[in-house]
Protein backbone atom coordinates (compact mmCIF):
# COMPACT_ATOMS: atom_id res chain seq x y z
CA UNK A 1 0.00 0.00 0.00
CA UNK A 2 1.11 3.51 -0.82
CA UNK A 3 -0.63 6.63 0.43
CA UNK A 4 0.29 10.01 -1.07
CA UNK A 5 -1.24 13.30 -0.01
CA UNK A 6 -0.87 17.03 -0.29
CA UNK A 7 -2.72 20.09 0.90
CA UNK A 8 -4.53 22.43 -1.45
CA UNK A 9 -2.96 25.44 0.31
CA UNK A 10 0.54 24.05 -0.18
CA UNK A 11 3.11 25.40 -2.61
CA UNK A 12 2.23 24.41 -6.18
CA UNK A 13 5.48 22.45 -6.61
CA UNK A 14 4.53 20.25 -3.64
CA UNK A 15 1.03 19.58 -4.97
CA UNK A 16 2.20 18.95 -8.53
CA UNK A 17 5.00 16.69 -7.29
CA UNK A 18 2.55 14.56 -5.31
CA UNK A 19 0.18 14.37 -8.30
CA UNK A 20 3.04 13.39 -10.60
CA UNK A 21 4.25 10.64 -8.26
CA UNK A 22 0.72 9.26 -7.98
CA UNK A 23 0.26 9.29 -11.75
CA UNK A 24 3.60 7.55 -12.39
CA UNK A 25 2.81 4.78 -9.93
CA UNK A 26 -0.77 4.40 -11.17
CA UNK A 27 0.35 4.25 -14.81
CA UNK A 28 2.66 1.33 -14.05
CA UNK A 29 -0.32 -0.75 -12.92
CA UNK A 30 1.53 -2.86 -10.37
CA UNK A 31 -0.83 -5.80 -9.78
CA UNK A 32 -0.62 -5.93 -5.98
CA UNK A 33 -0.25 -2.22 -5.27
CA UNK A 34 -3.06 -0.41 -3.49
CA UNK A 35 -2.49 3.27 -4.23
CA UNK A 36 -4.37 6.21 -2.76
CA UNK A 37 -3.88 9.94 -3.33
CA UNK A 38 -5.76 12.66 -1.48
CA UNK A 39 -5.59 16.43 -1.42
CA UNK A 40 -6.66 17.92 1.89
CA UNK A 41 -8.68 21.09 1.38
CA UNK A 42 -7.12 24.18 2.94
CA UNK A 43 -4.12 22.33 4.41
CA UNK A 44 -0.44 23.16 3.94
CA UNK A 45 2.67 21.01 4.25
CA UNK A 46 2.79 21.83 7.97
CA UNK A 47 -0.89 21.86 8.89
CA UNK A 48 -1.72 18.69 6.95
CA UNK A 49 0.70 16.41 8.78
CA UNK A 50 -1.83 15.21 11.36
CA UNK A 51 -4.62 14.38 8.92
CA UNK A 52 -2.19 12.81 6.44
CA UNK A 53 -0.59 10.57 9.06
CA UNK A 54 -3.95 9.54 10.43
CA UNK A 55 -5.39 8.71 7.01
CA UNK A 56 -2.19 7.11 5.73
CA UNK A 57 -1.80 4.76 8.70
CA UNK A 58 -5.44 3.70 8.45
CA UNK A 59 -5.12 3.09 4.71
CA UNK A 60 -1.88 1.13 4.89
CA UNK A 61 -2.87 -0.90 7.96
CA UNK A 62 -6.24 -1.87 6.52
CA UNK A 63 -4.69 -3.23 3.30
CA UNK A 64 -1.86 -5.31 4.76
CA UNK A 65 -2.16 -9.06 4.47
CA UNK A 66 -0.04 -11.70 6.12
CA UNK A 67 0.79 -14.50 3.72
Amino acid sequence: SVFISSGTADMEMMVSGARTMHKKLADRQYPNLHLEYLEFEGETHSSGIGVALNRGIKQVASKQRIE
